[in-house]
């Protein structure tokens, strides 16, 4: 899958999970799947082989939202996308990405 397969604008960030055995960053998102009705699921978007996640945040009411993602370079064979949010950006390093229902 690729980043353009998945549709990160309004997701709403409701947790971030690192799994260090299997060097994977999860993010547990209400993902819209149909904006003209408003309706949000719960999805799982999960970066694989990742390096260097940095949270560049402040102070927000609520949960932060994603806005749009840029690659802003590579490293060690990696991918580095620069997520922005609703109270800031957040970047990693990773080599592949999927986005699942969440279970």
């Amino acid at each position: 899958m690729k980043l353009d397969d998945i549709h990160f604008h309004d997701a709403i960030i409701r947790r971030v999970t690192e799994n260090t055995e299997e060097d994977s960053l999860s993010f547990e998102v209400d993902y819209p799947v149909d904006w003209e009705k408003n309706t949000y699921e719960q999805r799982v978007i999960i970066f694989w082989d990742v390096l260097n996640y940095e949270v560049h945040e402040g102070p927000f009411a609520g949960p932060p939202t994603l806005l749009e993602w840029s690659i802003v370079g590579t490293s060690n064979d990696r991918e580095i996308v620069r997520l922005e949010t609703s109270a800031g950006h957040r970047q990693l390093a990773f080599k592949k990405v999927e986005l699942r229902n969440a279970t």
